[in-house]
């Protein structure tokens, strides 16, 4: 399928994004049938949580997602009904997105609607199903977070997960690329766990086209959160950089990062995430997506 035509930006996007990532036309998502977890409830609107509300509530998420299950699809399908609940709970609709024929394994959808409907979208993604689950942990505070933002773009907040030899984020990157979806950036939320036998600060990871972008975004990050934060462009080829999440948004020329408390090449055991530095860092992922959705 050929390349959709660059969208004309105004001068009212030049200013949302100064960093001069690409910018795709949007339009709706192709009809497909997913499942539907069900729209959120009417509520009014609360102030924002305080930082202890916050820290209680990614507690509560680690514990939930932690819980032991012998059997993987067992698993699978808990930790999934951990994530729906709490995007509904954020008070948005989530969609259910089939990954495999079977229709067992299944990508979670939410979306912050943005006041420019028409522009392309920012997405921050996580995976629910690995072994590590501090990425997807921050996911839901981000989504949480945001849910009295005020945002010219739409925000997705995508929950991944595979159907071996399917990939999860692949497929649903195929999905928007596929209907003509524009994506403004996409941020991958890896592992995050910031545990104490290292130092406490994130990495902003992508490769050399996205360089000014990672700046922008760490920069942001570290005024905002007492969490440090560092830029690293790194050459598409290299070890960790071909197999994460991002990897299948920049495949189709979108800007796509990865946010890691480590290098991808360094491989460890999945620790006890630190839920009082991963709650510190919430502040600086929310100042990311204002900066890449254009906060009003």
């Amino acid at each position: 399928m050929q390349q959709p035509p660059q969208e004309q930006v105004s001068r009212e996007e030049e200013l949302v994004d100064e960093a001069g990532a690409e910018t795709f036309p949007a339009s709706d998502a192709p009809g497909w049938n997913p499942t539907h977890a069900g729209a959120p409830a009417h509520r009014e609107l609360m102030p924002e949580p305080g930082h202890e509300v916050l820290r209680a509530q990614l507690r509560t998420d680690v514990e939930r997602l932690s819980r032991p299950v012998a059997d993987v699809e067992q698993r699978r399908r808990a930790r999934e009904e951990v994530v729906s609940r709490a995007m509904l709970g954020a008070g948005r609709a989530v969609v259910r997105e089939p990954v495999d024929d079977a229709l067992r394994v299944r990508t979670l959808e939410s979306e912050q609607l943005g006041s420019m409907r028409e522009a392309s979208c920012v997405i921050f993604g996580a995976r629910y199903d690995g072994d590590d689950i501090s990425g997807v942990a921050a996911l839901l505070a981000l989504c949480r977070s945001l849910s009295q933002a005020r945002l010219r773009r739409s925000v997705r907040f995508i929950a991944f997960a595979d159907a071996p030899p399917v990939s999860g984020s692949l497929r649903y990157a195929e999905r928007l690329w596929t209907g003509g979806v524009g994506v403004q950036a996409m941020v991958s939320l890896a592992r995050v766990d910031l545990a104490r036998d290292h130092e406490a600060s994130l990495l902003f990871v992508g490769n050399m086209r996205t360089r000014r972008l990672l700046h922008a975004c760490a920069d942001v990050f570290a005024i905002a959160s007492r969490i440090g934060a560092r830029a690293l462009a790194l050459p598409s080829w290299l070890p960790g950089m071909r197999t994460t999440d991002h990897a299948s948004f920049r495949q189709h020329g979108w800007p796509a990062m990865m946010v890691a408390d480590g290098p991808p090449w360094r491989v460890r055991s999945a620790g006890a995430p630190d839920v009082d530095r991963i709650a510190a860092a919430v502040p600086g992922l929310v100042a990311v997506a204002q900066r890449l959705a254009g906060g009003v």
